[in-house]
């Protein structure tokens, strides 16, 4: 199990869906950033840039959400973009919040998910918690 310090003393159990990060801790306190599977080496980037927004495909998203069934079960989404881009196929960003109360996202910080099928057709899903960028449009 690996925990995450979120802020004021509380922590995230990510339990094992987060077993293996792929990514150094990041550089500032209360993010972070791992994917599945962990040897990850090109995910789309965190925000989309000069991708296709294209509707929402609800098999693809129920899929993604079932990947992570264990983070599913704590989180709030806030909102979804879908897009369709060259090197990566569909690709499905989640902007979400952490149910419990102690979990508040803090201020200028977004929590998201990247969804795509990475190598071989195999899904796959980038954690992003606490990174300052904009939220989804």
């Amino acid at each position: 199990m690996r925990k995450l310090v979120w802020q004021a003393g509380a922590t995230l159990a990510l339990a094992a869906c987060l077993c293996a990060p792929s990514r150094a801790a990041p550089p500032e306190k209360g993010s972070y950033v791992t994917t599945i599977p962990s040897q990850v080496s090109n995910p789309p980037p965190l925000s989309p840039a000069g991708e296709t927004v294209v509707p929402n495909d609800p098999a693809f998203s129920r899929e993604c959400l079932q990947m992570i069934p264990a983070l599913r079960k704590n989180i709030l989404v806030e909102r979804a973009l879908t897009t369709d881009t060259k090197q990566w196929g569909v690709v499905l960003r989640i902007d979400f919040t952490m149910a419990a109360a102690q979990m508040q996202t803090i201020a200028g910080r977004v929590n998201r998910l990247v969804f795509w099928h990475g190598a071989g057709g195999a899904l796959s899903v980038l954690i992003a918690v606490g990174q300052p960028m904009a939220p989804l449009p």
